[in-house]
């Protein structure tokens, strides 16, 4: 039962991700169709891909502003969800986001 759990864990992970990909900067529709741990590491997955990538160009370039345009989009994104929570939300939804906000937020001062 458990290597079953992992499978399909993983999966659905996969398919979160996907998801996210698709949804871009529009993420209100993402954070309703997903479970919330998901929705969590996803973001977080793709935070660290963001700032490896951002790093990276800073190495090659010498450029500082990929870590700027970063910072830009997550306090956009941070601002939507802002704007979400105000909104008409189940508690669920609202417990969501506000999770995803807070993990956010951290990641937002770390940049």
């Amino acid at each position: 039962i458990e290597d079953t759990m992992r499978v399909t864990l993983r999966q659905q992970l996969k398919l979160c991700r996907v998801a996210l990909k698709k949804a871009g900067t529009k993420r209100a529709k993402w954070t309703k169709e997903w479970p919330g741990q998901l929705l969590i590491t996803t973001s977080q997955m793709q935070w660290t891909q963001d700032c490896t990538k951002a790093l990276s160009m800073i190495k090659d370039r010498g450029d500082k502003k990929s870590l700027k345009s970063m910072k830009k989009k997550q306090i956009s994104m941070l601002t939507k969800f802002s704007d979400a929570i105000r909104g008409n939300l189940t508690p669920i939804q609202r417990a969501k986001i506000v999770a995803l906000v807070t993990i956010e937020v951290h990641a937002r001062d770390v940049i």
